[in-house]
């Protein structure tokens, strides 16, 4: 399922998104120009963009700066293979590029994820430190199988977008849908509240919103499914609604073998001496 995302022609859109993203964006460009902050810190942490509503992952085709290179605005950082086409990655910030942490052609990066360092001018980029891995979380415990429920009519599932470069997460404002409408192309399906503003989420199909699987003022990431849609002429109300797979369980430990228990033996029968 395609969608297409139209920003509100508001000030907050204008103040926080870059307009070359949108252009970008919706003509299908394949430069996407990222305004990280407005100050660049003594160390300034890249992170794998989003570049399309769609994208979780991508593979970093070519570094186009080397570690020690200086970095102007409009420079492009890398070339990045999203699940729409290869883009470039551009940045508005000047630096030094220190540290590069994911090197080409590595495949399913993660949106978020940390791939490079940079660092003011005058900086030692040399002497950039790299940020520790987060303490290990405890093990999860074994999840329970969520199974399917509702009725037999497979549904087209919608999920939450990435309406950002930088988004992870956002919170559905208003469905201006509810359950059982006729949705057409270009209708809004739902307002969602982004890191930058508030976006209406639009799609290009056309069918029967047949369940809404996530409430308004709800946070969530990007990729969760929230909604679900069959056919014209499907009964919506007969709609599967998926089950969710159980968490990986950590494995069990050994059950230690009891230990032998002790042999006793029988005292050794001496003969009575001749008086």
């Amino acid at each position: 399922m395609s969608f297409l995302v139209r920003s509100r022609l508001t000030k907050l859109a204008s103040k926080f998104i870059n307009p070359t993203y949108n252009n970008a964006f919706l003509n299908k460009s394949k430069i996407i120009c990222l305004h990280t902050t407005n100050i660049l810190d003594a160390q300034q942490e890249i992170k794998m963009p989003s570049l399309s509503p769609t994208m979780t992952e991508g593979t970093i085709v070519k570094w186009l700066k080397k570690e020690g290179d200086a970095v102007a605005p409009g420079d492009v950082l890398c070339e990045i293979q999203t699940d729409k086409a290869v883009m470039s990655f551009e940045t508005e910030e000047e630096g030094i590029l220190a540290k590069i942490l994911v090197p080409e052609n590595t495949k399913d990066v993660k949106v978020g994820t940390l791939i490079a360092l940079m660092v003011g001018e005058g900086e030692d980029w040399k002497d950039v430190a790299i940020p520790g891995a987060a303490a290990p979380s405890a093990a999860p415990s074994a999840g329970v199988v969520t199974p399917p429920s509702g009725g037999s009519v497979q549904g087209q599932e919608i999920k939450m977008p990435s309406l950002s470069p930088t988004m992870t997460e956002g919170t559905i404002v208003k469905w201006h849908k509810k359950e059982g409408d006729t949705v057409a192309p270009g209708d809004v399906l739902c307002d969602i509240q982004t890191d930058k503003a508030v976006m209406s989420f639009e799609t290009e199909e056309e069918g029967i919103l047949a369940k809404i699987l996530v409430p308004a003022d709800s946070l969530v990431t990007v990729g969760k499914l929230i909604a679900l849609m069959v056919s014209e002429g499907e009964d919506w109300k007969d709609v599967a609604i998926p089950g969710s797979a159980p968490s990986p369980a950590a494995p069990a430990p050994a059950t230690p073998k009891p230990a032998p228990a002790p042999s006793v033996s029988a005292p050794a029968h001496h003969p009575p001496k001749p008086q």
